[in-house]
């Protein structure tokens, strides 16, 4: 992780990585102050960047503070019951308008027979769910599926993610 600090400039998280995205919202953001273009179809380009950047750099800070965390926590969980069905219902829906926007469909499977509860450190599973959707949402193309299903075992509940992108199928 480098130096402990979370601001390691190696190339890993984050230092050297928030430096391209916010030296690009940087020099869009001056360009469109400088010179405001009479295009509109420019703007859109321009804040379409700005925008794009953005999420990169918002994505990077999430990294963070997760790896932040979990250096703090010395990766110890904290389970308690939780209903796995209600909890995977309300991330899906959680996910469906950006999912909706960028023209994927985004859906659940749970099998007919789920345990009502398990016991599972919530917050670290919903961590793990952000990550594995939002990387799902920014990788899948344009008319490409999430699907989201679950597993019922005798040990638990395994949760799996498959992004299918036209013909391509791969799994998470």
């Amino acid at each position: 992780m480098g130096n402990g600090t979370g601001t390691c400039l190696d190339g890993g998280i984050p230092g050297a990585r928030f430096k391209i995205p916010l030296s690009i919202i940087l020099g869009y953001t001056d360009s469109l102050l400088e010179n405001t273009p009479d295009d509109t179809e420019k703007l859109r380009r321009y804040l379409t960047v700005i925008r794009d950047n953005t999420k990169k750099s918002t994505a990077l800070v999430q990294q963070m503070q997760y790896a932040s965390d979990l250096e703090r926590s010395g990766l110890r969980l904290e389970p308690s019951p939780l209903d796995i069905a209600v909890f995977l219902t309300q991330k899906v829906q959680d996910y469906q308008l950006p999912a909706r926007q960028k023209g994927i469909t985004l859906s659940l499977h749970l099998p007919e027979r789920i345990p009502r509860s398990v016991c599972t450190d919530a917050d670290k599973l919903a961590r793990i769910l952000d990550n594995v959707i939002s990387n799902s949402l920014q990788y899948t193309p344009q008319g490409g599926r999430i699907d989201i299903s679950v597993k019922a075992e005798k040990t638990g509940c395994a949760i799996l993610s498959a992004i299918q992108e036209a013909a391509l199928a791969r799994k998470i």
